[in-house]
């Protein structure tokens, strides 16, 4: 069975672009450690899943992009690896990611018919 991590964050507007920018850099370095795909998204009509808060004069975006791994174990192990490569470092720009804003969901039990 596949196994999907999905990551949303919402953050400013003008950093979006920044951050799709991370996602698809990062996608060869996460499919060498066992990813099938990453398949980021960013649309304005997930603005309507912010908080009031996070509105603020219109100037948050949601994006976000899911990982499909083969399996909870290739995952488990991949995403571990991924974590720890130091490579991943020379990729993310920190100030691009706000780790307090990021939400993890996984979706277990999938299959591909």
């Amino acid at each position: 069975m596949i196994y999907v991590d999905g990551l949303v964050t919402a953050l400013p507007k003008e950093l979006c672009q920044s951050y799709m920018d991370c996602i698809n850099d990062s996608e060869p370095l996460v499919r060498k450690h066992g990813a099938l795909k990453v398949v980021p998204v960013q649309d304005d009509r997930l603005e309507k899943y912010l908080e009031p808060e996070d509105l603020r004069a219109d100037r948050n975006s949601i994006v976000l992009f899911w990982i499909i791994w083969p399996s909870h174990e290739i995952r488990r192990l991949g995403m571990a690896s991924v974590l720890s490569d130091p490579r991943l470092d020379d990729m993310v720009n920190p100030s691009v990611f706000h780790g307090k804003r990021i939400e993890v969901t996984e979706l277990d039990q999938y299959t591909c018919h």
